[in-house]
């Protein structure tokens, strides 16, 4: 009952009732109840995926395309996600953060068409804006501090290259973030201003980048360089 196009859904609607001799108001809701159980099952299965240790290297990217394909299924057959797929808050909540995930690791879109995707996904996800704002903000708050972190630890261990990486995550979040009205990514980062500063000056010695990108991240890491 998934995937079908209207013309085949259709024609399963008019068949149905007529080959079990029921009325097509109740073979509707047997019907719903089906793909109602089929689109938990898929949500429920991706959700203990996620939760795996090891994840399919194409699992984030490909996330955007479940998210697509559940909000068309659930069109179709009149559902909604929280009320009628049974999910908890916190289940919703990971639904947003894996599709957050996918759509910042997709380096091909422009800003406005990850702020257009996000939209789309918490329209999805039945969220209302200061739910989505909210968890928008924990979300990248917490990448963005495993990154200054991990960032920090390579370059004291001598991995300067992979230090520069975490940065350009950092560079990543920020731009992100400042596209989102009133967010900030400062925090208390738990790391001395001395190392968040070498870090910083590390990454502009070596890769010379544009003054706003210093600035942004000055900004983000509570630092002058």
């Amino acid at each position: 009952l998934l995937n079908l196009s209207a013309e085949d859904r259709a024609m399963i609607q008019t068949w149905a009732p007529l080959y079990f001799n029921v009325e097509a108001g109740d073979m509707e809701e047997v019907l719903r109840g089906i793909v109602k159980g089929l689109l938990q099952a898929k949500v429920l299965q991706l959700l203990t995926t996620a939760s795996t240790s090891k994840v399919p290297g194409d699992f984030r990217t490909s996330f955007g395309d479940f998210l697509e394909n559940l909000r068309f299924e659930l069109d179709c057959w009149g559902l909604k996600v929280r009320k009628d797929l049974e999910l908890s808050f916190a289940q919703v909540r990971e639904l947003l953060h894996i599709q957050v995930s996918a759509i910042l690791d997709k380096p091909a879109q422009s800003i406005d068409e990850k702020q257009a995707a996000l939209h789309k996904a918490t329209d999805t996800l039945e969220l209302d804006a200061k739910e989505a704002a909210d968890e928008l903000a924990s979300m990248l708050r917490a990448r963005a501090a495993g990154s200054l972190v991990n960032a920090i630890g390579d370059l004291l261990q001598g991995r300067e290259q992979q230090a520069l990486v975490g940065v350009e995550e950092l560079v990543k979040l920020a731009e992100f973030a400042a596209t989102c009205e009133g967010m900030s990514l400062r925090q208390d980062w738990q790391v001395s201003v001395s190392m968040r500063k070498k870090l910083l000056a590390h990454y502009i010695d070596a890769k010379s980048p544009e003054a706003n990108t210093i600035a942004r991240l000055e900004d983000l890491m509570g630092v002058v360089v």
